[in-house]
């Protein structure tokens, strides 16, 4: 299973995760939750969207986007890293995606 998810996702499995990961060992270290990466994820695709219908700049939509995918990326491991990891959060992290996936 992993092996096929490998090939479907290679920017994410290879290059944005080990990034992740690095990012979440960080964000334990500073006192940020998962919660705060799962929000952020939500405010950068809200931004991402009023940058492309409101001011019309793709670029900093495009920029806006990659940083809600990585802090998508984040929450996951940092959940784990700090034993927090739940089925509410799991929960909240799907539906966010869910939104975030619908409305960019």
């Amino acid at each position: 299973v992993e092996a096929a998810r490998d090939g479907r996702y290679p920017l994410s499995r290879w290059y944005l995760r080990p990034l992740a990961v690095q990012i979440a060992g960080w964000a334990d270290r500073s006192g940020l939750r998962p919660t705060h990466f799962t929000l952020a994820n939500l405010g950068c695709a809200a931004l991402a969207a009023a940058a492309v219908g409101f001011w019309q700049a793709p670029l900093v939509a495009a920029g806006l986007t990659l940083c809600a995918w990585l802090c998508d990326r984040i929450d996951g491991p940092l959940a784990r890293r700090q034993g927090v990891a739940s089925n509410w959060g799991a929960w909240l992290d799907g539906n966010v995606d869910e939104v975030v996936d619908l409305g960019v």
